[in-house]
């Protein structure tokens, strides 16, 4: 009788972690899972305030690769039964002080800028990998920023150092296509900021245009770009000022891996 007993219990043992195992396999298959890592070459161009000192400011993709320190750059989106997604993206740079030429006067620009998304979306139409998505979400920004005016007339820079974070609130939306085989068009715009609801920048928008490459395998290459905006103001008296009212433009290559 033990013997029966302790067999039959081995059995509904087995039996349990079967039915569980197909329950955890059959809620995986609801989910796509996209990761990817990235290099960018930014353009800053814009007006940029920190402390005392502000001025028009223009740190072009060659500043960037002769000043560059560290940078990280990383995405993951999940999606639920093709309808439903989740986004995360982060990038960080931190790049040493540039000096450019301008009519007046020589600007040194140093900063270091986080910028992590976080979205939402859902997708209006489907057909195997092709889509149309809208979505809300909201963006983080930490930036610090480092200014040095040259004057003629000044032995010495004058220079202000400040920094700020803040989050955009945003909505957009995103399409992906496939062009032919493996090639495939991708999309991205949203629009956002509003501080007159207390939160964030004035305005920001951004506008993302590229090409995919993706393999039967699931590994797959990007090449696009984007224009980020954001008009930005910390309000703050003195020392504690920050305006970050600029376009940063970026040349991005990606690498991604689908599962």
């Amino acid at each position: 009788m033990a013997y029966v007993l302790s067999t039959h219990a081995a059995d509904y043992d087995v039996e349990t972690i079967e039915k569980k195992e197909s329950s955890r396999v059959k809620l995986l298959e609801n989910w796509d899972f996209v990761a990817g890592l990235y290099a960018e070459l930014p353009w800053v161009s814009g007006f940029v305030q920190a402390g005392p000192v502000g001025s028009s400011v223009s740190f072009t993709a060659h500043d960037a690769l002769d000043t560059i320190r560290f940078a990280f750059f990383a995405d993951l989106e999940a999606t639920y039964k093709k309808k439903y997604s989740f986004s995360i993206d982060g990038a960080y740079g931190d790049f040493g002080k540039s000096v450019q030429l301008n009519a007046i006067n020589r600007v040194g620009f140093t900063f270091q800028q986080t910028v992590i998304e976080v979205r939402g979306g859902y997708r209006l139409w489907h057909e195997e990998d092709s889509f149309i998505e809208v979505f809300v979400g909201g963006r983080y920004w930490d930036v610090d920023a480092n200014l040095q005016l040259f004057r003629p007339e000044r032995p010495d820079p004058f220079s202000g150092s400040s920094g700020s974070f803040w989050v955009d609130p945003f909505w957009g939306f995103q399409t992906n296509f496939q062009i032919y085989g493996p090639l495939r068009f991708r999309g991205l715009a949203d629009i956002g900021g509003f501080s007159g609801f207390g939160l964030g920048s004035d305005f920001t928008y951004r506008v993302q245009a590229g090409l995919q490459y993706e393999f039967e395998s699931g590994f797959g290459l990007e090449g696009s770009f984007k224009a980020l905006y954001a008009n930005y103001d910390n309000g703050k008296p003195g020392l504690q000022r920050f305006v970050w009212d600029t376009t940063t433009s970026l040349a991005i290559g990606r690498a991604y891996y689908k599962f």
